[in-house]
């Protein structure tokens, strides 16, 4: 519903699809083509340990912090951002695209439809915008028994039975 969006989420939406180039690897109902790709991220994450990516699983050398492009459904919900936590905020992460080139390629070479994107910072906060359209109201599922772990289960006859003196 393209009129539920405002006019930062429609320049958004625009540069997702276009300029930014998103869509080449965040696509269908999904958001994500299941496919691996290195996006010029550090093999190290937050707590110093090397995540070497796809080649943990495959053992073939070119898969060497290549990464599952994840879903980008109610991304707002699941910071922080990439395989390594090293974005906090969707800002951060979409700011990775602008110097991804800057840093150096770890393992496999870049993916080839990596480029830098440029978006100035309205463009940024643009496409932030839109990509937090993507999440959507998740649906509050309670279990009445099990909904407040404080509150004192109900008893039944043989747990009652259990309590008594006869078992012990």
């Amino acid at each position: 519903n393209l009129s539920a969006l405002n006019e930062r989420e429609l320049r958004g939406k625009s540069l997702f699809f276009g300029k930014a180039r998103c869509a080449e690897c965040h696509s269908g109902t999904a958001f994500t083509n299941d496919s691996a790709h290195n996006i010029g991220l550090d093999a190290k994450n937050l707590l110093g340990f090397e995540d070497l990516g796809r080649l943990e699983f495959t053992l073939g050398a070119d898969d060497r912090s290549r990464f599952l492009t994840p879903s980008l459904r109610n991304i707002e919900l699941t910071p922080p951002y990439f395989h390594d936590g090293s974005a906090k905020t969707l800002e951060e992460a979409i700011k990775h695209y602008n110097t991804v080139f800057e840093k150096p390629s770890n393992g496999s070479p870049l993916d080839s439809s990596i480029t830098l994107i440029n978006l100035s910072d309205d463009e940024v906060d643009d496409l932030a915008a839109f990509l937090k359209t993507l999440t959507g109201r998740l649906p509050e599922v309670k279990v009445p028994i099990y909904s407040d772990p404080i509150r004192e289960l109900p008893q039944t006859e043989n747990l009652s039975l259990l309590k008594s003196s006869q078992f012990f």
